[in-house]
């Protein structure tokens, strides 16, 4: 069969994958600013699924905030713990976002469903 010559192979490299630094850790509730009211698409009959998740799993995804601690994805979550008055929540802290890849992150979050 047909082989690739090693020298043909060296030449054709793939790209570097480029990732976002990021750290996890827990906050207060309070510390987390909402992200802007277009992007609030919590509903309250989701609120009340997500309270019930965390009563029975706690946090299992952790909310997704920038450096400035901004909720990028898991309003939802940020809301429900909230309203049971949690004092901490785990956050996934993402640095050096673009614009288009906060948005598909948020996307990503929100058609998962308020319960994951």
């Amino acid at each position: 069969m047909g082989q690739t010559p090693a020298r043909e192979r060296a030449t054709t490299r793939r790209p570097k994958a480029r990732f976002v630094r990021a750290t996890t850790k827990f906050v207060l509730t309070d510390s987390i600013k909402a992200a802007p009211a277009k992007r609030n698409t919590a509903v309250l009959g989701e609120i009340s699924q997500v309270q019930e998740w965390i009563v029975r799993f706690r946090f299992l995804d952790p909310i997704i905030v920038d450096a400035h601690n901004r909720a990028i994805a898991g309003f939802d979550r940020l809301v429900g713990a909230r309203l049971m008055a949690v004092a901490e929540v785990p956050i996934f802290v993402v640095r050096g976002l673009s614009s288009v890849q906060r948005f598909l992150l948020w996307e990503f979050d929100r058609r998962r469903g308020p319960v994951h």
